[in-house]
């Protein structure tokens, strides 16, 4: 008789009364699961501007660790990886879109990828730092992802499901060296000097031929803030921060940053970034020579200025992946003691 059947009535056949409970279980779990929130269908967008608002959502909903339970069950920490990963080619595809469909030029296809990876780092860490023992970082440890075509060069491996798959801790090294070239290069390629801004007569629609400087105000800020150079950084620095958490979350994914190649990368990339912001404080003459107008000079100076807050900020994450390495790490011991 079950536990559920009322005194002095007969109970059901065994299998009339395991069919009324199951649906009855069933219609119980439909009833207590949350739908899923509107975050995770804008995780599966074409346009890039759109995943990046729902990374940013997803970043919000991992700080409750109520939330965390729906969230796993919609795969969301593995499609966050996903467009970390594929950021390259899911900003690619949104710009040819929004090409065909406007007037106008959209924003320059790298800016969206580091936007893009910026905010899908931001919402993994947060679920990583505030899951249970773990959870998210044991997922994403055992499970391959796809990859963009700008990271084939990478050792890949095949998945069951066809095309080009990788592991979620080789996946981050691929990353971490990709984001830290992207940063030195877009660091040489940018300019010295103000930016110009043209004009234009609204009267008789001419344009005019005085260029005037954009070195204060909101236009300065605009353009130092959305400039390549620092939103890559910005992009790095998140990466470095997701792979100090899951440093210290998985063994599995510390032996990876373990390998002499990766940590010699790291003590690299941290070197670098300090050189380069104790040479701008030191405020060197040679630095401010190339603009020889004075605005020139205020303009670089804050160049200067922003360029070493966002890399300061970058060997601060770096040094902290480094931290959480250091434990009885014979490689890392080694590289430090080693002779220039």
């Amino acid at each position: 008789m079950g536990s559920h059947a009322k005194r002095g009535r007969r109970p059901k056949s065994r299998a009339a009364n395991s069919s009324a409970k199951n649906a009855e279980d069933g219609s119980t779990a439909t009833r207590h699961v949350p739908p899923a929130p509107p975050c995770v269908a804008k995780l599966n967008a074409q346009h890039w501007h759109v995943l990046e608002e729902g990374c940013a959502d997803v970043a919000a909903f991992a700080l409750r660790p109520s939330q965390h339970a729906q969230l796993l069950a919609c795969a969301v920490p593995q499609r966050l990886v996903e467009i970390l990963f594929t950021a390259p080619s899911s900003v690619g595809q949104s710009q040819k879109g929004d090409c065909s469909n406007s007037g106008h030029a959209p924003r320059q296809p790298h800016s969206g990828v580091f936007y893009l990876q910026t905010a899908a780092a931001e919402a993994l860490r947060n679920l990583v730092v505030n899951s249970a023992e773990d959870a998210v970082v044991d997922v994403l440890a055992a499970s391959t992802f796809p990859t963009s075509d700008s990271g084939q060069q990478l050792q890949l491996q095949q998945g069951q499901g066809g095309g080009r798959r990788i592991g979620f801790r080789d996946g981050l090294v691929t990353l971490l060296m990709s984001a830290w070239d992207t940063v030195q290069k877009t660091r040489r390629e940018a300019p010295l000097a103000p930016p110009t801004v043209v004009s234009k007569n609204e009267a008789d629609g001419a344009m005019s031929n005085e260029e005037q400087w954009v070195t204060e105000g909101c236009g300065a800020n605009e353009e130092l803030l959305h400039a390549p150079f620092m939103i890559a950084c910005r992009a790095l620095e998140e990466v470095l921060q997701l792979i100090a958490v899951c440093v210290e979350g998985s063994e599995h994914i510390a032996e990876a940053f373990s390998a002499p190649g990766v940590l010699h990368a790291l003590l690299s990339l941290l070197e670098t970034t300090t050189g380069v912001v104790w040479e701008t404080l030191q405020h060197p003459a040679l630095l401010y020579e190339p603009p020889v107008e004075g605005r020139g000079v205020m303009w670089l100076r804050q160049y200067k200025r922003r360029e070493a807050e966002l890399l300061a900020a970058v060997a601060v994450a770096a040094s902290e992946v480094l931290h959480m390495l250091s434990d009885e790490n014979e490689v890392l011991a080694s590289l430090l003691q080693s002779p220039r």
